[in-house]
């Protein structure tokens, strides 16, 4: 009997990443599976109130990314549920991120720390940490990006940190779709372009896109499901417009 397959989204409190974990659940994306989706974040009330919209499907487990104890707390959760559920771990979406509008000769140290350790360090670490646990037929992982980390693309202005750990974790993809791949897991970058999303409006106030989040949400639960059969190792735009 084919067990039940589970996957872990970070930054699922809100937006793209709350949509993800919602569109996760959907039959015709999953197969008629019956998945069970770890869910983290940062912010407790708000993940704890997504795991109230589908009891027994949803585990929520608040962290920080960025703090190692937190990291390995996460991962002793997952490693937990998975063992007493007799579920297999199937992928990782790595959607977690920080998005802060501010000038080149403006930046701190402390600034490209945070995004040094938000957008390539966490989901390298997490990664290193829960590979072991995926199914023995392989899976899936997907790196959130961005347009502004995707190359030849034209950049916000003031996001030129974010952009350049983003098109870092995009080539750790390409890194890892290699080393992984007598492990059957399958790794692929997606470069979002903009998103009408509370992290939006907080970092560029009035802009207005086109694309929902549940619009993108909804498109990346596919591709977490059904994508790994096409794709291994590509970084993807997916972009109405360039850079949005």
């Amino acid at each position: 009997m084919t067990k039940r397959k589970a996957v872990l989204i970070t930054g699922a409190s809100r937006g793209i990443g709350a949509e993800i974990a919602r569109k996760s659940l959907v039959s015709d994306l999953t197969g008629h599976q019956d998945p069970l989706i770890f869910i983290t974040a940062r912010s407790k009330e708000a993940l704890k109130n997504l795991e109230k919209e589908a009891p027994g499907h949803f585990i929520a487990i608040p962290a920080d990314l960025t703090q190692a104890s937190e990291r390995e707390q996460l991962c002793s959760v997952i490693r937990n549920s998975l063992s007493e559920q007799n579920v297999e771990l199937f992928g990782i979406v790595h959607n977690a991120g920080v998005l802060r509008a501010k000038p080149f000769l403006e930046l701190t140290e402390q600034d490209w720390d945070l995004h040094y350790q938000t957008h390539l360090l966490a989901p390298a670490l997490l990664t290193r940490a829960l590979v072991p646990l995926f199914r023995a037929d392989g899976g899936h992982i997907i790196h959130i990006s961005s347009m502004g980390g995707f190359q030849g693309s034209k950049k916000f202005p003031g996001l030129s940190a974010y952009s350049a750990l983003k098109g870092a974790l995009s080539i750790l993809s390409e890194a890892l779709a290699t080393e992984f791949l007598e492990k059957r897991i399958t790794c692929n970058a997606l470069c979002l372009g903009a998103v009408q999303t509370e992290m939006l409006e907080e970092a560029f106030p009035g802009l207005q896109v086109p694309t929902t989040p549940e619009e993108m949400g909804g498109w990346i639960a596919d591709f977490l499901w059904n994508g790994h059969r096409l794709f291994n190792g590509k970084i993807l735009p997916v972009s109405l417009q360039d850079p949005e």
